[in-house]
């Protein structure tokens, strides 16, 4: 039986759209992405002012990722102040006036423990944030995973987090 072409339906589209692709091929691709994402920030450090290259970070980690948002948050020097510095994907109201303390919610428990951090649905299911004497986190129904990850200096120190979900 032939097969049936939508109209405007070229051979590169139809190739892209067909999900024969065994999952080695899939997995091999994705990290090619991800070292390809990650060589051209590198390759931009030098030559880039930083507040551009913090949200060519969150830029390459959402398409590395595959994520649907991404934030960095640098803490501020001597201390225990997290700032939003860069973003894609969340909320228009939020901007980069977004403040957190260090031990506060999870980014901020990510940056005391060193540690970094995968949450799936529930925060307060995750025993790496339950008795913290910070409280409970409220449950965002939007956010099915998510993972933090400290920024930490040569000194072991953490200078901030990085989110992605």
């Amino acid at each position: 039986m032939p097969e049936i072409i939508p109209t405007g339906t070229t051979a590169r589209t139809r190739h892209a759209a067909a999900p024969l692709m065994d999952p080695f091929a899939q997995d091999s691709q994705r990290r090619e992405r991800q070292i390809a994402a990650l060589h051209d920030l590198w390759l931009a450090i030098p030559f880039t002012e930083p507040s551009r290259l913090y949200r060519m970070l969150t830029e390459r980690v959402i398409a590395a990722m595959e994520g649907h948002t991404c934030s960095l948050l640098l803490r501020e020097r001597g201390t225990d102040v997290l700032r939003l510095t860069a973003s894609v994907g969340l909320p228009a109201d939020v901007d980069e006036s977004v403040t957190l303390l260090v031990g506060e919610r999870i980014a901020g428990r990510v940056a005391a423990s060193r540690q970094p951090i995968l949450v799936q649905k529930d925060p307060n299911a995750n025993p790496a944030l339950q008795n913290q004497g910070e409280g409970h986190i409220e449950a965002r129904p939007e956010v099915e995973s998510a993972m933090c990850a400290p920024l930490l200096d040569s000194a072991g120190e953490a200078i901030g987090v990085l989110c992605v979900s």
